[in-house]
Order: structure tokens, then sequence, then C-alpha cells
């Protein structure tokens, strides 16, 4: 059984998400501990009875946990025994006295758990979480030995992480694009440019326009576009307004506002570096890389130019929840740097977009002064600096490598 443990201060984000799979009939409440009107809980009832606890301790971010529960695939569970080691593994984290819900996901084959918790005591303070990730490792081991349980294999839970890409032909576009977001809000990034290098493998265009009315005022808002996997537009635009304040121009600017320390500090301590660095001494070429970094839950996205070569890269970690261009990581992972590492292994031409499962699309300006968020000119650096003044008259293949 494979525990997966995420931090955040979206309450409201996690509730809707496991909300709406209820909703869609994929999940359902198995239990719940310490909320208001038990499995028959509504939204409101859910937020009054973790909010009593918030409110004891406002100083304090990311206080809501996020924790799913994968077991093997070959294993069969009833949802007694489902809710028995639900309640068995909350107990030894330390969360038995905590308000949570536990929600069965039924969405894939492999059926699993994911549970909403936050980590105020009664008393205001924090649950002590260091080692949190190695001590829930030793209850799993645990539990799998009592319930005579198969070995989970962490390779197979990231799809349990993963929206469904919007499609144009499904109806409620906007539902399907509010559905991405709102899962990667819970990632840190350090612009929103990088947001946007995120949201596009799921089929979401995103860009940002500014200008001034006629009497002067300036305005400045985001825009929602819908691709098919070719990266061709097929829908009309959304104004990131109309989906709600969650979703759109000044919450996405206070999230990069707050993500930057954060990104310093996961770039500086996490795993990300030294998986990346291992991997290119062992890759024999572009798509073997992205092969190995995906089966580590990694993701690379390279932006290249007419002539293909390589200007930008951009690294998802989607363990570390990390959005950070390559540069930002050092310069050997920067964009030339992949392109010398490319050329080294003869791999002079990226792979045909028939390969890929992820296909990005073309960043275009939007009329009234708009920024082209997919290229970062106003809101970072670009790798390439050569690259600029080109990039304003060429269009840009942005190639995603998947499995």
């Amino acid at each position: 059984m494979i525990a997966k443990i995420s931090k955040s201060s979206n309450l409201y984000g996690a509730l809707a998400y496991n909300g709406e799979k209820v909703d869609q009939k994929t999940a359902s409440v198995l239990f719940t501990n310490k909320i208001k009107n038990d499995i028959e809980c509504s939204m409101q009832d859910a937020l009054k009875s973790f909010e009593r606890r918030l409110r004891k301790n406002k100083r304090t971010k990311n206080t809501i946990t996020h924790i799913s529960l994968n077991p093997a695939p070959e294993d069969v569970i009833d949802d007694l025994t489902l809710s028995e080691i639900a309640e068995e593994y909350m107990e030894k984290m330390g969360y038995g006295y905590q308000p949570y819900i536990v929600y069965k996901h039924e969405d894939i084959d492999r059926h699993h758990l994911h549970i909403i918790t936050t980590d105020v005591l009664e008393s205001g303070k924090r649950i002590n979480t260091s080692q949190d990730r190695r001590r829930s490792k030793s209850i799993t081991d645990a539990i799998e030995k009592k319930y005579r349980l198969g070995r989970a294999d962490i390779r197979n839970t990231s799809e349990f992480y993963k929206p469904e890409k919007v499609n144009h032909k499904k109806p409620k576009i906007g539902h399907q694009i509010k559905n991405v977001v709102r899962h990667f809000l819970d990632y840190d990034f350090g612009s929103i440019n990088e947001f946007a290098t995120m949201l596009a493998p799921y089929n979401i265009n995103l860009q940002q326009v500014s200008g001034k009315y006629e009497d002067g005022n300036t305005y400045a808002g985001l825009l929602y576009g819908v691709t098919d996997n070719s990266g061709q537009k097929v829908a009309s635009q959304i104004k990131a307004s109309s989906l709600g304040k969650t979703y759109g121009h000044r919450k996405l600017f206070q999230k990069v506002f707050k993500s930057k320390d954060t990104v310093k500090e996961k770039i500086k301590f996490s795993r990300t570096k030294s998986i990346l660095k291992t991997e290119m001494q062992r890759a024999t070429g572009l798509k073997d890389l992205q092969d190995r970094l995906h089966k580590k839950n990694i993701d690379i996205v390279f932006r290249k130019t007419d002539q293909d070569r390589i200007y930008g890269v951009t690294i998802i970690d989607h363990n570390e929840k990390l959005v950070a261009n390559g540069s930002k990581l050092g310069k050997e992972f920067s964009a030339n740097a992949f392109e010398k590492l490319s050329h080294s292994w003869q791999s002079n031409s990226l792979p045909n977009f028939e390969n890929f499962d992820f296909l990005g699309g073309n960043f275009e300006n939007v009329s009234g002064g708009s920024n082209d968020i997919s290229r970062g000119r106003k809101n970072e650096a670009v790798d390439d600096q050569d690259e600029r003044k080109k990039r304003k008259k060429k269009k840009r293949q942005i190639v995603y490598y998947s499995t």
C-alpha cells in the first residue's frame, strides 16, 4: 500500500475535488471523523467542521493535509476493511482526534482512498509532522502484513494525481478547466508562465491580457482557451473571472508571490536536482531521459525554435509539487545545457508529435497589449537570451514527452 501526503492551505479546493467525484458517482464518502452529519455531510457541514479548528491557528500556513492510500492492483478489499485500514492509519499518524473525511474513489480500476484532514489541534497548536513520510511508510508496511495485502509499486500510483485533459467534445468546458486548474493550484510555481506550461498538456491555453479602457484606466486579466491533442485551438476563450476568483488574475499572482520562497526552498532541499543529475548521466537521448524521469514522477517540457533549437526547459516534479524553469535549478539544467546534451546524444530533432500523449499548443498574443505568458517576456527570464529577438516573429513549438 502506497500512501501519498500533500499539504496545502486550500481546504475548499480539496473538498470540492472529492465532492465533484461524489457528484459524478465515481467516489463515495466511506466514513467521517468529527464531521457534522457524518457521511451525509454537505460541503457546508465539512467546511464548518474544519474551520472551527483552523480559526484557532491563523498564523501557520499549509495546515490542510490530503492523503491518498493506494492498495496494490491485485488487492480486492471490501468497504468495512478499507474503513478499518483508514482509521488505523489515521490514528497511528496522530490524526485520530482530528476532523477528517475518508473518500473511496472508483474512477479507475484500482479503488483507492482519499482523506482530507487538518494539522491544527483543538488547542490551536499544530501536529508534529516531522518525519511523517518515514512514519507513514512504516505504518503502511505494518498494515500490509496485518491484512495480507500485496506490495504496491509507487510507479503505478502517479495516475491517481493527474486530472483528465479537457475534452472540447464533452459538455461543461468551464467545469473541466476548473478541475484541472484547481488540481495544480496546490503546486508551487514562480511565475504564471510556469503555471501555463503545466496546464498546456491538459489542453488548456492560458493567456494574460492587459491594456487601457477609453477612460484611461488600465485592466489586466487571464483568458483560458481550449486546444485539441495537436495543440490547435478548438473553442472560444473563457474569461477567468467567469470561472470564479480562485482561477483569476489576482489569485494566481498572489499564489506566485507566496510561492517564490517555497520554490527556492524546494529547489535547495528537494530530491529533484539529484534525480535529474543521475538520469541525465544514464540517459541515451531526450526521449530516454523523459522516460526515466517520468518513472520518478517528474515531467519535462522542451520549448523549441523552428530550427529545432531548445530555448526553454520546464521541470515539473509531481511528488514535490514543484514547477520551475530548468535554469532556476542550475546552469546544468538550462536550455543551453540540454541543447548541448542533445547534440552529444546525436539526437538533433525531437520525436514526432504522434509518439506522445501530451501535446502542447502554440501560445499567441491577444490584442490589447497582452503578455504572451507562455514565453514569459514580462514574467520571467527566458533561458536562451539570444533567442529573444527571433521569438517575436516566429511560431513556437512546445513538445511534451510522456509515456
